[in-house]
C-alpha cells in the first residue's frame, strides 16, 4: 500500500469515527471532502483520495457518477456511443415512416 492510500485511508477513518451512525449521505460525503489532507486537488495524491473516497461512500449508498458500476445501474456512454445511439434512433425513425 502506497503511503498516500495510507494517509487517505486514516484519514477517512478518523472521519468515520467522528461522524454519527445515521448520518446522511450528502453530510457523510462533505465531512469526508473537508477532511482532505494532501493540499492541491491535483495529480496522483488527488486520484488515490477520490478512489479511497469512493470506496468508502460506496458502503452507505454513493454511486459514481463517471463508472458505471458491476452490476450496470448505472451506464454512462461515450460521445461516440452517443453519436451512435443518436444515430440509430434517426435510421430507425426513417424506417418507420417508409
Amino acid at each position: 500500500m502506497s503511503c498516500w492510500r495510507a494517509e487517505a485511508d486514516a484519514t477517512i477513518a478518523g472521519v468515520h469515527s467522528l461522524l454519527p451512525f445515521d448520518v446522511s449521505l450528502s453530510d457523510r460525503t462533505k465531512a469526508i471532502d473537508a477532511a482532505y489532507p494532501f493540499g492541491v486537488r491535483q495529480y496522483h495524491p488527488y486520484k488515490i483520495w477520490l478512489d479511497a473516497r469512493a470506496k468508502y461512500l460506496v458502503q452507505y449508498g454513493h454511486v459514481s457518477r463517471h463508472k458505471a458500476n458491476a452490476a450496470g445501474r448505472l451506464a454512462m456512454l461515450s460521445p461516440l456511443e452517443r453519436a451512435k445511439a443518436k444515430a440509430l434512433a434517426r435510421m430507425a425513425a426513417i424506417e418507420a415512416q417508409q
